[in-house]
């Protein structure tokens, strides 16, 4: 089922059947993606975490390239708290290009507009250093960092929350050059 599209993407809802694709993801550098697949080493373990992400709620999108519907990426929207206006914002995309951007952005459209959103918040592996510094060059806000917060293989790592508040996101440079850029 689509949720939602873009010029250059469409967004399904995730199932149980993506967990294999999801899979074939974890080896690579995840960017902001959720916590929780972490520490997955097969397809079962895979289909248990989105199971429990499922089950929670929350939205979960599989980010498919048009007209092709080959998978490029994940958005999930979790912890959506309406009454402090705030929600978790977990992504991967294969690599980053228009498509990619795109769906990021009108997630943020969404989350800040029509859900009337104060603020985004994700969270990084400390050890990412490419995403780290492109995270902070871009203006976003490092709230903490949470010691030995995820355990992968035999060591524990941290991970470095950010966030991205409203204003920031309407009044930056960067993003109103990215949003002219594809549309919004």
């Amino acid at each position: 089922m689509i949720l939602f599209e873009g010029k250059t993407f469409y967004a399904k809802e995730l199932d149980r059947e993506d967990s294999l694709t999801l899979y074939r993801w974890l080896n690579r550098e995840f960017f902001f993606y959720n916590p929780a697949f972490f520490g997955c080493s097969s397809v079962s373990d895979v289909m248990m975490v989105l199971k429990r992400l499922l089950e929670a709620g929350g939205i979960n999108c599989l980010i498919l390239l048009k007209p092709s519907y080959k998978p490029i990426g994940v958005i999930s929207i979790s912890n959506l708290d309406r009454e402090n206006l705030r929600a978790e914002l977990s992504f991967f995309f294969e690599k980053l290009g228009r498509p990619s951007l795109e769906a990021l952005f009108v997630t943020f459209d969404h989350l800040f507009r029509r859900e009337r959103l104060n603020k985004i918040f994700f969270h990084v592996l400390e050890r990412n250093k490419k995403i780290l510094s492109m995270a902070e060059k871009i203006g976003l806000k490092k709230e903490g960092i949470f010691i030995k917060e995820i355990k992968l293989g035999n060591s524990w790592e941290n991970v470095i929350r950010f966030s991205l508040f409203k204003e920031d996101y309407e009044k930056n440079p960067v993003f109103s050059k990215i949003r002219r850029f594809i549309g919004l």
